[in-house]
């Protein structure tokens, strides 16, 4: 009886995590599509000096919704939480975000100072009001992640993206310039924020548990510092290019970054909420863990591989027709960005696995050992130019990928020989398909003709290989969401 209790619990346990991948693919998508296609939109009526203000302002924004994140949100989902948990978690986000919206509102004259730009500071006061509405439903998205109810965050996030792009549309073509994407973003908080509190009626009583702070906060600090690092470095750029370089010359390094990596952060996010919960099931089972990474690091190459191959060569045609030729000095940055970008998955599996474990002081550690490695190249590439940081970017995800998988092996189950192994066949594969798709490129044609036979070119030459390789990776998904 016992055995067949944790049978049936097992497999209802992959029948939820089925279910969620399949929801949190589709609000991924949708959301990450409806975004994409609006950001290419705006790029099209906005000026690249525009888009480097908004840049040079988003360190502000990432790094205050990891201050009121606290680390609060995965301890909420790992731990047994209660009511007191919720309750303590929200008054500390509330306070948090309200604190730091305080600081930033008074600071903003003296950025806009620092970067000689003086319209910078009422930006900057509007945009950063998406900080306290992020606050109030950092536990509504824990719970609902927490609960696999990843139908009601597509509901949500659907809705609120919807609404950002109407407004962000609106407003570009009304003519009010790099307000457009201040209140694109400002939407989507707000939207989102009401929607939650809506659907999720908050009934227990507001009050603070000393307790059940301590025991969220002993696992969430470690996270809380490695996640402000990570957003630190991962937001730097642009202030650092917008300090250094021209606001277009930003706003070109900007729209490479964000495009570059839409598609491994898309892949990621999906994975990421799925992994996360299995890994945390099957942490103390190395042989399972071994298996699952095997399987997850399959699929994500087996996606990400042939599509960042295929912007990098057709780079070029897909600027000019898409975004048109005012954003044509962007295509080498997105090369060099793109291939950075196409590793990301394999980062982010090793730091899941690593955070199921429970090992929030190795995360911490590793985070401080590769920033303080990017750190060194940033300073060494920035007086080279643009293109040399974005090369710098390139190297340092290619030495990321041992660094993350020596820190995470034990917990993984796999190291990351073993790890770069499962994904060489398609990391080849995609080159060789990207490389005739590159020449195809170079013929003299129009330019969507030019992506539709590159396109085509590479898409034979990558499925020949999977025929020849006989990849099977969304049946491989499958089972491991079955057993996990």
């Amino acid at each position: 009886m016992p055995a067949s209790g944790r049978s049936s619990d097992s497999a209802g346990f992959g029948r939820r995590a089925l279910r969620g991948a399949a929801w949190s693919a589709l609000e991924t998508l949708g959301v990450s599509g409806v975004a994409l296609i609006v950001s290419v939109v705006l790029a099209r009526v906005l000026t690249p000096a525009e888009f480097g203000m908004i840049a040079m302002l988003q360190i502000f924004v990432a790094v205050s919704h990891v201050l009121v994140d606290s680390g609060f949100s995965s301890a909420l989902i790992r731990c047994r939480r209660t009511a007191l948990h919720e309750s303590t978690a929200l008054l500390l986000n509330t306070a948090v975000g309200l604190g730091i919206y305080a600081v930033l509102y008074l600071s903003a004259p003296m950025v806009a100072d620092f970067y000689g730009t003086p319209s910078l500071a009422p930006v900057m006061r509007t945009l950063t009001l998406a900080i306290p509405l992020n606050a109030v439903c950092v536990v509504q998205v824990a719970r609902l992640t927490a609960e696999m109810k990843f139908r009601h965050l597509c509901a949500v996030n659907g809705a609120a993206a919807v609404v950002s792009a109407a407004t962000g549309l609106i407003l570009a073509f009304a003519g009010y310039g790099v307000w457009a994407l201040v209140w694109q973003q400002l939407s989507v908080w707000g939207t989102r924020t009401l929607l939650l509190w809506l659907t999720l009626r908050w009934t227990a009583p507001l009050r603070w548990g000393t307790r059940e702070f301590r025991e969220m906060s002993g696992f969430g600090w470690k996270l809380l510092v490695s996640s402000l690092i990570d957003s630190l470095w991962n937001n730097i750029y642009a202030p650092v290019l917008g300090r250094c370089f021209s606001l277009k010359a930003t706003g070109w390094y900007w729209r490479a970054d964000t495009l570059a990596m839409y598609g491994p952060v898309t892949l990621s996010t999906m994975l990421s909420r799925v992994a996360y919960p299995v890994f945390c099931r099957i942490s103390a089972d190395r042989l399972r863990m071994s298996e699952a990474m095997r399987r997850l690091i399959g699929v994500s190459a087996w996606v990400v591989f042939p599509f960042m191959a295929l912007a990098m060569a057709l780079a070029e045609p897909l600027f000019s027709l898409v975004l048109t030729d005012k954003w044509l000095p962007a295509v080498p940055y997105f090369r060099l960005l793109c291939a950075a970008a196409a590793l990301y998955p394999l980062h982010a599996l090793n730091l899941a696995a690593l955070n199921a474990s429970g090992r929030s002081d190795l995360f911490l550690r590793l985070e401080i050992v590769k920033k303080c490695l990017g750190a060194a190249m940033l300073v060494a590439t920035i007086p080279l130019g643009v293109w040399w940081v974005c090369a710098g970017i390139l190297i340092f995800n290619i030495i990321c990928v041992p660094v993350n998988g020596a820190y995470a092996r034990t917990y993984a189950g796999m190291s990351w020989l073993r790890q770069w192994t499962v994904a060489l066949p398609m990391a080849v594969s995609a080159a060789v398909g990207a490389m005739l798709a590159y020449l195809v490129c170079k013929l003299q044609m129009a330019d969507w003709l030019r992506i539709a036979a590159g396109a085509s070119v590479m898409a034979l030459c990558y499925l020949a290989a999977g025929a020849l390789w006989r990849w099977r990776w969304y049946d491989e998904l499958k089972r491991l969401l079955d057993n996990g």
